[in-house]
């Protein structure tokens, strides 16, 4: 019933969207290729559907990052409410743009899964603590928030997360050894580490998306990022994949602003004065604050507000954003563009790396790079299982997008050479196996006999095998011929009986040759036919057993 229930409904018209994040996610397909695809059969794909599932994924993938994989706490309109309620001051976050500080604070409050609490004595986790002031970053703007540590007199909370809310920072964490109350002192300890591997990130994230307008045209737009301490990830507005030309020409500006050693400064400026700078670039339907947080990468916030309408600020990377930040784009050290992709209609991705991640993705490109010069050595078998390896390593190994195409154009040079060689090969083999069999059928022939069995040339194929049995067969003589296809672990045999050979039966010799390799084969119209077996080391068992049937 189900079949038929299936069967008499009407045909679909939209592919859903957690079957188009599916296709992305599992499959490599962009969305912008699925939809393209779909139009072609009158179908669509359900767009904010798409946005929806990449959005939990993206969740759960945070999640999954943190050290807590039980119940996480609620920090939402009904806890803000209760501090509200209960004259907590807000936190004030302003020390987390001090990059190394660590302000003494005091607990305000603390909530666990049964609300909030005096104390965590007899509690289990998860915690979450709100200071009267803190150095922690809350994740927002799409950077990821800062973790460390909350350290009480008698009690030390490990931080993995950091929310923000209504004006009050939640530090949280499921790790905490003593107890921790409110009222008590603490030192809000920060992973700076951590963090100096985030900031790089989130600045060359605006230097990038200076980059990619100068590369690509004014029309670009940011259509979302992530910033996390191994790598950045910026969405942006554009109807096709950049070329490699297009991919390295915006590296190459990344790279060219971390050399300048360009100072990067920030502030909060009237939201008026802000809007008025010439270059400034804001996320379309983003509301931001009045002041709103300028951030200037090579260009001084008391230049652009003396002359917020000077063609030059055009040249420079300048953004509203509440996000921490490096002092001077030499702290990057290096950037990498590591892949370039497209996420939804009109919307492509880049995902890029900085210091330490940048200098191991391009250590890893020049180690693959060197194993494919080094295919300039090998040949034959050695040189094709070499190359097959190499593309499951060129697809996967973490390496930048334009190394990973420059190695992949040398692979199609060399994959060329191995084709003619191969073709090469081939015709040589052919024509030897031609000749033997002419040979064969010839000295056969003369000596009253009606067949012969031979293993011709390693690397003959079938192909040629064919054409060197049609030379036997005219000559009305019977054969049975076999070859060794050592690179894929086969053996391989082909027989033909002419008319004037009688009794002999051609799929009965090729079924007898075809045991001891364990092969199978087919045809026996015409008096010929061929077959195959993975039993390589019963070739000579199988010329003999051909041999022997042919004898009867």
């Amino acid at each position: 019933m189900a079949a038929a229930a299936a069967k008499d409904a009407p045909p679909r018209k939209q592919i859903s969207g957690p079957e188009g994040f599916l296709l992305w996610e599992s499959f490599g397909f962009p969305i912008d290729l699925t939809e393209i695809m779909a139009d072609e059969i009158g179908m669509t794909v359900d767009g904010p559907g798409f946005e929806a599932a990449m959005k939990e994924a993206q969740e759960k993938s945070r999640a999954g990052g943190k050290k807590t994989g039980g119940p996480t706490l609620l920090f939402e309109a009904e806890a803000t409410a209760w501090l509200n309620t209960h004259k907590v001051p807000t936190t004030n976050d302003a020390a987390k743009y001090i990059t190394g500080s660590n302000p003494a604070a005091t607990v305000r409050a603390i909530l666990t899964l049964d609300g909030f609490v005096d104390s965590t004595a007899g509690k289990s986790g998860p915690f979450g603590i709100v200071l009267d002031q803190t150095s922690f970053y809350a994740e927002s703007g799409g950077q990821v928030c800062d973790t460390g540590a909350i350290k009480c007199g008698a009690g030390v909370l490990t931080v993995d997360d950091t929310k923000v809310a209504a004006g009050f920072v939640l530090h949280s964490g499921t790790e905490l050894q003593g107890t921790v109350k409110v009222g008590d002192a603490c030192s809000a300890l920060v992973d700076y580490e951590r963090r100096g591997n985030v900031m790089p990130n989130h600045t060359l994230t605006h230097v990038l998306n200076f980059a990619l307008r100068t590369v690509l045209g004014e029309e670009v737009n940011q259509k979302g990022s992530l910033v996390d301490d191994e790598k950045l990830r910026f969405d942006f507005s554009h109807n096709k994949a950049m070329s490699i030309e297009e991919v390295k020409a915006a590296e190459a500006i990344v790279r060219t602003q971390i050399a300048r050693k360009l100072a990067v400064d920030t502030r909060e400026v009237p939201l008026a004065k802000a809007k008025a700078i010439s270059g400034l670039r804001a996320v379309f339907g983003e509301v931001y604050p009045d002041p709103v947080r300028v951030v200037s990468v090579g260009a001084k916030i008391d230049d652009l507000l003396a002359s917020p309408g000077k063609e030059d600020w055009k040249g420079f990377s300048i953004e509203f954003c509440g996000g921490t930040h490096l002092g001077n784009t030499a702290d990057a050290e290096l950037f990498v563009l590591m892949s370039e992709e497209g996420v939804a209609k009109g919307i492509r991705r880049i995902v890029g790396a900085t210091k330490g991640a940048a200098r191991a993705a391009l250590a890893t490109a020049a180690e693959v790079a060197a194993r494919v010069k080094a295919c300039d050595a090998l040949s034959g078998p050695e040189l094709a299982q070499e190359m097959a390896t190499l593309k499951g390593i060129v697809d996967t190994a973490v390496m930048p997008a334009v190394e990973r195409a420059e190695i992949r154009e040398e692979m199609v040079v060399i994959t060329k050479k191995i084709t003619a060689l191969a073709k090469e090969a081939m015709g040589a083999a052919k024509e030897a196996a031609i000749k033997a069999v002419e040979e064969l059928a010839a000295s056969t022939k003369a000596a009253g006999a009606k067949y012969f069995v031979v293993q011709l040339a390693e690397g003959t194929d079938p192909g040629a095998m064919k054409d060197a049995a049609l030379k036997a067969f005219g000559a009305g003589i019977a054969c049975a011929l076999f070859a060794a296809d050592t690179p894929k672990g086969k053996a391989i045999c082909y027989v033909s009986v002419p008319p004037a050979v009688g009794g002999l039966d051609v799929m009965q010799w090729l079924n007898a040759a075809c045991v001891p390799i364990e092969g199978k084969g087919g045809g026996g119209k015409g008096g010929t036919a061929q077959g195959q077996g993975n039993k390589l080391e019963g070739l000579p068992a199988a010329i003999a057993a051909a041999k022997a049937f042919a004898a009867k």
